[in-house]
Order: structure tokens, then sequence, then C-alpha cells
């Protein structure tokens, strides 16, 4: 029986077993579909149409999750505001967003890596690229980061956009956010680390020595300037001072 060579086993980029993965079906529904959901939803109850504003308000809340509509549907005909609506859909307090998205949570943590490489995503508002979201997780292969995207298309969670980037929908963005601050604080922090300094490395190919010329150096990042802000908040909040001055 041949032997093998340690080494060689653990220069090996890792991989996923496709078999164990999980499979999670959030596809959002079409707006159209959407929109039928809501006003089935209504009538149903007996209840009148919603006005105009306030079906694209429950539109844009629900993000196109026939659960998320109908329970906005439901809080709104009770009178309550769908603000509050917003807040118990994304929080893992309340038994509606652990309906929703606890099990997918749950299946996606015994996948450590995966699981680090799916927070990395969320903590962009607008997404970013696997490979980005690979160095926030701390994973250095860039095979495995694309091993991870090939077995992220089995999430339908995930959004992609034709720039190559990846995106958690709204409301699996909030509650996995919530989740991983609540009960996962060492893997958060590992995360926002990791993310500051990429923010460092980003505003280091823009910046420039001269203050009055900063806007114009620094125009190339409004696209990023949410996560830039994002940065510095976490770093004064943590009194990083020193990587605060560097961005």
């Amino acid at each position: 029986v041949r032997s093998e060579n340690p080494q060689s086993r653990k220069e090996r980029p890792p991989r996923l077993p496709t078999s164990s993965a999980p499979t999670v079906h959030m596809t959002p529904l079409m707006r159209v579909d959407a929109h039928q959901v809501v006003i089935a939803t209504f009538a149903d109850a007996g209840e009148s149409s919603p006005t105009p504003a306030q079906l694209e308000r429950i539109l844009a809340l629900g993000s196109g999750n026939p659960a998320a509509l109908q329970y906005a549907s439901h809080m709104h005909m009770r009178g309550m505001t769908l603000e509050t609506a917003e807040e118990m859909l994304a929080s893992p307090n309340f038994d509606v967003a652990r309906f929703l998205f606890q099990r997918w949570v749950d299946d996606v943590r015994q996948h450590a890596t995966l699981y680090a490489w799916l927070g990395a995503i969320a903590l962009f508002a607008d997404g970013c690229t696997p490979v980005t979201a690979a160095r926030i997780a701390g994973i250095a292969d860039h095979n495995f980061s694309d091993a991870l995207e090939i077995d992220a298309q089995r999430w339908s969670g995930i959004l992609h956009h034709e720039n190559g980037k990846l995106e958690l929908d709204r409301l699996a963005r909030g509650y996995y956010l919530s989740h991983l601050r609540a009960e996962s604080g060492d893997i958060y922090a590992q995360l926002m680390s990791r993310l500051a300094d990429w923010v460092i490395d980003l505003c280091a190919a823009h910046g420039g020595s001269e203050w009055t010329d900063w806007m114009q150096h620094y125009k190339p990042l409004e696209d990023d300037w949410a996560i830039v802000s994002a940065v510095c908040a976490w770093l004064r909040q943590h009194d990083d001072l020193a990587r605060l001055g560097a961005i």
C-alpha cells in the first residue's frame, strides 16, 4: 500500500464535499409574483388592497421572500409599522426570522470556511467578488475561493451580478450579520479586522499627500464609501487609531 506524503496532502487546496453541502432555496420571487402574494394575502384576510405606497414598502421589505411578504402584510393589517416588521425579520431574537433563516444558518455553520466566506460577503451591502471575500475570510488559496463560489451556486439566497460580485439576499444578509455578532463574535471581529486591512489597501491606492486633492483622488471610491465609513466607525469603536489614521 502506497503511503501518502503528509506534506503533499497539506499543500492540496481544500474542497467542500458537494454531497454534504446543504441546499437552501431562497430564490426571490419575480416582482409580478411578489405583487400577487401581497394582494392575495390582503384578500384572504378580508382586507382592502394596500395603497400603492404601502404595497411598494411591503414589496421592498419582503425582498421577494413569500413568507416575509405574507408576514409583512399581516403585520401591516394588524397596525404594526413596517419599520418594526423589518426589524423583526432581520433579528435572531424573533420567531419569524428564526423560521425563515435559522436552519439555513445552522447548515452553513457546519462548514467553517463557508461560514466565514459568506460572512465576508455579508459585510458588503452591494456584494463583493469571490476573491475579496476569500481574503476577508482568511482563505489564502484563491482556487478554494473558486470552489466555494461553485458550491455557492446551490445557495439561491446568493445573488450573482454580471460584474462578478456576489451578494446575499437583503433579508438573509441582515439575519446573517445579526447572528455573527450575537453567536460568533470572535469570527465577526476577525472578519472586520481583515476588512479594515482591505479598506486600508483600497484607500492607499487612491490617496494623496495633499488634502486639497483628496476629493479628486478618492473619487473612484464612491461606490465603496459605505464600507469605508463602516470600517472607520468600527475602528473608532475599538480605539484602533493607528489603522484609522492609515485610511
